[in-house]
């Protein structure tokens, strides 16, 4: 099935915005970015690197991917949303992470249930497991969810597919909610200044730092009132992190540009509630391109979590270059980061 901006979907060759080929398994920063080629077992390839795919267990609602060390689970009961993200037993998800259609401003709240919460039919194939939703009555649209796991690089990569159902050409885009903790410190790299959700039913602004390039949320350094917070940021090298208990949670993506944002949105959000309570929760959000769907057509989306203990020496800290150093490793950048701004 091709998307809707030319690229295929995973089983196949790629095709770039640029034009140039992707080999089936080619990912960024050395990823999982397309899944097995079609009607191969249970390995693929990411360059020349044969790697054996994850073999996904269920237990009733329940999937369940074992990456060594590191285990997500998916609630096909509940949006086949990732419930658990977990390295030796400690799970980095406060709450559930979940998908819904951007722009917000279009539906307001609540989300689409049939995007985010209602259940989905799974099925599975060459140890990738695809996710099925329901159609939304009010906005004909359907979301499904590709999701196979690295066993070598311990690596989750889930496909977001939106299709447009309806009967007249609609523009949407792919977002991604993970809770976590609030606590911790979570750092992404900044790229173009742009001016989204600024003031969203009355939201306070989050109190980020910016230093040398990248913008650090510190929660426990500056308490928060009560009220709900928010930032809205375009990002760069697309991915972002967050760290607590000694464990990293990266994610990351193909680096969307402002202008392909949807109105009043961020590539990168970060989203919470004070005063911090067991409950409460830190939004770890990212957005895909904006795209325009003819009737019938899909747009999809890859992000790639991974999971890793922080080396003792590096300390949590806001601005620290050696964290940045070593998040952008894990990720496969070379000792400079060329930007493809």
């Amino acid at each position: 099935m091709a998307n809707s901006n030319g690229t295929q979907a995973p089983g196949s060759d790629a095709t770039t915005d640029n034009g140039s080929t992707l080999p089936s398994g080619g990912g960024d920063f050395g990823g999982s970015e397309h899944g097995p080629a079609s009607g191969s077992d249970a390995t693929w390839s990411s360059g020349s690197t044969a790697t054996t795919l994850v073999v996904p267990e269920q237990d009733g609602n329940i999937w369940r991917f074992t990456m060594g060390d590191t285990v997500a689970e998916i609630d096909t009961s509940i949006g086949a949303s990732i419930q658990t993200f977990a390295y030796r037993g400690v799970n980095v998800l406060a709450a559930s992470s979940w998908f819904r259609p951007s722009p917000q401003a279009r539906w307001g709240w609540p989300p689409p249930p049939e995007v985010e919460s209602a259940p989905f039919t799974p099925s599975l194939q060459n140890n990738v497991v695809t996710f099925i939703g329901s159609v939304n009555r009010t906005w004909g649209l359907q979301a499904s969810k590709r999701v196979w796991a690295d066993a070598a690089d311990q690596t989750l990569n889930i496909e977001y597919t939106l299709t447009n159902r309806s009967s007249v050409v609609a523009s949407w885009a792919p977002w991604e909610i993970s809770r976590v903790h609030p606590a911790g410190l979570t750092y992404f790299p900044e790229g173009t200044a742009i001016n989204a959700k600024t003031n969203v039913l009355g939201m306070a602004q989050l109190p980020v730092t910016t230093l040398a390039g990248v913008t650090w949320l510190n929660q426990q350094s500056a308490p928060l009132e009560p009220s709900k917070y928010i930032v809205a940021r375009d990002g760069a090298e697309g991915w972002i992190a967050h760290v607590e208990s000694g464990l990293v949670f990266i994610k990351s993506f193909a680096d969307t540009l402002p202008d392909q944002l949807g109105p009043d949105e961020g590539e990168i959000q970060l989203y919470t509630e004070a005063p911090a309570t067991a409950d409460k929760f830190l939004e770890v959000e990212e957005e895909g391109p904006m795209v325009a769907l003819p009737p019938g057509s899909s747009t999809s989306w890859t992000v790639h979590w991974r999971l890793r203990p922080l080396p003792s020496d590096i300390a949590v800290t806001v601005g620290n270059a050696a964290l940045v150093q070593w998040t952008r490793g894990v990720l496969g950048f070379g000792a400079a980061v060329q930007s493809s701004r």
